[in-house]
């Protein structure tokens, strides 16, 4: 199966605001009573966020990039994003 990476548009930060985990995951869950502020975030390029779609164009997970995305004290990037077995969106 293959993936692509495209910035964060409006479109897809708002599904991705929407989405919501079961325990033990929903500390991913996103600030609902703060959605546009959330969706601004995600969108803004500073920031560098990116929608995951499958090979059917399906949003599947998001992540980000550059030195909002690494570890304290760490040079790997971290994906922020559920994978794509637990999100259930494949």
């Amino acid at each position: 199966m293959s993936f692509s990476f495209s910035p964060m548009d409006e479109t897809d930060a708002r599904a991705v605001v929407e989405w919501l985990y079961p325990a033990p995951y929903d500390v991913y869950n996103l600030a609902s009573d703060d959605a546009e502020s959330v969706m601004k975030a995600l969108t803004d390029p500073h920031y560098a966020y990116h929608a995951i779609t499958d090979h059917k164009g399906g949003l599947v997970a998001f992540c980000c990039f550059g030195t909002d995305a690494q570890v304290p004290g760490g040079t790997m990037l971290c994906l922020r994003s559920i994978s794509v077995w637990v999100s259930g969106r494949i």
